[in-house]
C-alpha cells in the first residue's frame, strides 16, 4: 500500500469525524500556513481502519509554524501546555499545537524548521508520520512502513531518551507495541 492510498483512507475517516472537523474550522479562520495532523490521531486511525481494531485517542496533535490562535469559537478556551504551546479545550476536544520553532529535537539538533526535521527527530517510528491538512497528503515513510510492518522501534535515540526521563514507562517501545498490538 502507498501513501496515496493511506492518505485518502485517512481522510475518509477524518471527514466523518465530526470534532476533527470542528477543530479545522479553528484552523482555517487563524492560521495562514501549513497545518500537519501528527500522533495518535494519524497512525491509529489508521491502523484501525487497516488492521479492523478500536484504539482510541483522546486528543489531537498538530504542528505548525509559530502563530497565535486568536479568534476560538464559543466554547473554547486556550491554555500552555507545559513548552509554552497553545492547548485548546473543549468539555470533550483537546487539541494541542505544537510549534516546529520550538520542537526539542530540531532545536537540539541545529536543524531548519521543516516538517521533514520533525519527523526525523520523532522518538519512535510509528511517530514519523504527518497528514497535511491543506494538501491532504501523508507524509512520513517510516511511520508508513511501521504501520504497514506492524512494527515500533525507536527512531530518534536521543529524543526517545529525553522522552523516558520526562514521561517514564509509559513513553516506552514496549508499551506503546503493546498498545497498538505491534511488535
Amino acid at each position: 500500500m502507498e501513501a496515496g492510498q493511506l492518505s485518502e483512507i485517512l481522510e475518509k475517516e477524518l471527514v466523518g469525524n465530526h470534532q476533527y472537523q470542528e477543530v479545522l474550522e479553528i484552523f482555517e479562520g487563524n492560521s495562514s500556513g501549513s497545518v500537519w495532523l501528527v500522533g495518535g490521531m494519524v497512525y491509529k486511525t489508521l491502523i484501525n481502519k487497516l488492521y479492523q481494531t478500536s484504539i482510541t485517542t483522546d486528543d489531537f496533535d498538530f504542528v505548525t509554524h509559530k502563530e497565535d490562535i486568536f479568534d476560538l469559537p464559543a466554547g473554547w478556551s486556550e491554555q500552555k501546555t507545559k513548552h509554552g504551546e497553545p492547548r485548546l479545550q473543549r468539555e470533550d476536544i483537546r487539541v494541542d499545537i505544537m510549534w516546529l520553532e520550538n520542537m526539542h529535537s530540531i532545536l537540539e539538533r541545529g536543524l531548519d524548521y521543516k516538517i521533514e526535521h520533525y519527523l526525523s527527530g520523532v522518538p519512535l517510528t510509528i511517530q514519523s508520520i504527518a497528514y497535511d491538512v491543506r494538501e491532504k497528503t501523508l507524509l512520513g515513510t517510516v511511520g508508513i512502513e511501521a504501520i504497514l510492518s506492524k512494527t515500533v522501534g525507536v527512531m530518534n535515540q536521543d529524543e526517545y531518551d529525553y522522552c523516558l526521563k520526562m514521561y517514564g514507562d509509559h513513553y516506552s517501545v514496549e508499551r506503546y507495541a503493546q498498545v497498538l498490538g505491534f511488535s
